[in-house]
Order: structure tokens, then sequence, then C-alpha cells
């Protein structure tokens, strides 16, 4: 008896000492698909409007990704210097600056938006060149950025000055310049996708004069003018290259998607409030200019772009140009 009470307790034992060793076995090496194991998931910052369009995929892909839609690019800077953003799409100029505050803590991943500028004319057909707006008034949004920059530019290059030639009336925001032209109190206005298929589906009369993507094209031999990009941050690209060699090829996918297929990925912006409504998404996007501008190409446009933002104001790229080492893939 004493020899089946003793076989009995041993037996009870192991059995315990089984399951101890299982749980911790499951719980140091989770197995692949395990549904009920942690994961981390990479973090992206983008932009409401153009900007962000591109990550449409990524957004929707919740399982892999935690994304931060932000509504101004000031958001951005802190969530990437913070860590509580690995990656982020934003201006290419914020890119820049950011590189030189940072001392080099962010790396250009790609060009994904070209220019979303575009010159709006009410209710005439004056203007068919950017010569044409001498002796006019432009109403414009974004002093201080990249819409005044690029404007001056353009004037300058059709031997037009910003400050004699052309009334520049420069307005809060985007926004507060769409209410401004459809009530008729703005003429010719400088604005961006999606306001300006907002501001056509609104009034008919408003009519695109002049597509400033291929304005600058002609100001610069062919050259492309770049708007957005997306970054990563150098310490994370160092501690996880797959994972951001992984990135890239999602993104690309994502973009991809995005210009192959408008009435899906409006459906998309709106449901992530990037752009308000599917309808006006729909119309924008081909207008977008959203593009996946790697390696060398990337590095070519970008440094151009930022040259011309560098000469007109230092301040607006952090002070100086970016070094090779922004480039991703590039050496």
């Amino acid at each position: 008896m004493k020899k089946f009470k003793l076989i009995t307790a041993i037996l009870l034992i192991c059995a315990v000492l089984l399951t101890v060793f299982a749980a911790c076995k499951d719980n140091s090496n989770p197995q692949p698909g395990d549904p009920t194991q942690p994961t981390t998931k990479v973090k992206v910052a983008v932009l409401k409007g153009p900007t962000g369009l591109g990550a449409l995929q990524i957004l929707d892909t919740p399982t892999e990704y935690d994304v931060t839609v932000c509504a101004a690019p000031t958001e951005i800077p802190g969530l990437l210097t913070a860590g509580a953003a690995d990656f982020a799409a934003l201006p290419l100029n914020l890119a820049a600056t950011l590189y030189n505050k940072t001392n080099g803590g962010v790396v250009l991943l790609n060009v994904n938006t070209l220019g979303v500028l575009y010159l709006l004319e009410r209710g005439g057909e004056t203007v068919k060149s950017i010569a044409d707006l001498k002796g006019k008034t432009v109403y414009v949004s974004g002093q201080g950025a990249t819409p005044e920059y690029v404007l001056n530019y353009l004037l300058e290059k059709n031997k037009l000055d910003p400050k004699k030639d052309v009334k520049i009336e420069w307005v809060a925001d985007h926004a507060a310049l769409s209410a401004k032209l459809l009530a008729g109190e703005a003429g010719i206005a400088v604005l961006p996708e999606p306001n300006v298929s907002t501001v056509i589906s609104k009034d008919a009369t408003v009519r695109v004069a002049l597509d400033l993507n291929k304005v600058w094209s002609d100001a610069t031999d062919g050259g492309k003018l770049a708007m957005g990009c997306v970054v990563v941050r150098k310490a994370f690209l160092k501690d996880n290259p797959d994972v951001v060699s992984k990135f890239v090829e999602d993104y690309a996918s994502s973009v991809h998607f995005v210009n192959g297929n408008p009435a899906q990925a409006a459906v998309l912006a709106e449901k992530y409030e990037i752009i308000p409504a599917a309808a006006i998404a729909q119309k924008a996007i081909p207008s977008c200019q959203l593009v996946n501008i790697t390696g060398s190409d990337m590095k070519k446009i970008a440094l151009e772009n930022l040259q011309v933002l560098f000469d007109a104001d230092a301040k607006s790229v952090g002070g100086a140009l970016p070094k090779d080492a922004f480039c991703y893939g590039v050496k």
C-alpha cells in the first residue's frame, strides 16, 4: 500500500513538472502564426491629403502597422523624435529640416508625391501661361512654405518679379482660400489637391488654368516638382533593416494599388480620414501625382528641389542641404 502511494505521488509530481515545462516552453518559444502571441506593430505616421494617400493599403493592414493620421505637418517631428513613429510620410522640405535638426536622424526612403499645386481661374480664360499673370492678383495659401517658394521660382523663371509684376494676396490656409474662390472673392488662386477637386465640384465656372507640375517641368528642362516623401528613423533602420525592406515593398504595392484603383482607394481615403469624402478622393487621386521614386532617381529629384528651396530661404530646409547619407540605398 505504501509502495502504491509512493508511486502515485511520484507520478503526480512528474505530471505537474511536465505541465510547468510545457507552459514555459510555449511562452518562451511562440509558434509562428499563433494569434494568442503578442506582436510588435511597426509605427507609421502619415498626413491627411495627398502625402498620405499612397499609404492607404498600409493603413488597411492593422495587424502589421499602427498608423497615426496627422492633420498638420507640425505633428510629425515630435512623433519621430520620441520614437512614436518609425516611418513617416511628410513634406520633402520638412524631411530635410528634420535631417539637419537631428544630426542625420532620419533617412529618405522615397519621393511619394510630385506637384499637387494648380492655378485656378474663376469665370474666365485669361491665364494660359505664367507670363499671363503679369499685372494680375493671385491668391495663395502657404506663405513661408513650399507654395510660396514654388510660385516665386516659376514667376522668376518666366521673367516676372513676384514683388512688382504680380500682386500676391496671402490667405491663411487652403480651406479659407477655397471658400474665398467659391464666394467670388478671388478670381485666380493657387491650390493643391484635393481642394482643387472640391472647389470645381461645387462651381463649374472654376477651371484649372495651369498645372504647376508641368510648368515646373518646362522651367527646369524636364525636372520634377517633388513635394512629399517617406522617411524612416535612422536608429530604427540600423536595428531593423529587414523590416525597412519589407515596408519599402509594401509601400510600393500600396501606391500601385491607389493609382490603379481610384474608386476602391477613395473608399479607404474616407474611412481613414485622409480625404473627407470618397467622391472627392476619387476625383482627386488622378491629379495627386502619387509616385514611389527611390534610389538614385529619388536622390536627384529630391536634391534638385531642395536646392531651389535652399536658394529661396535656407531655413526652409533646416539651414543646409542634406548630405548623401540622407538617401536610402544610394552610395
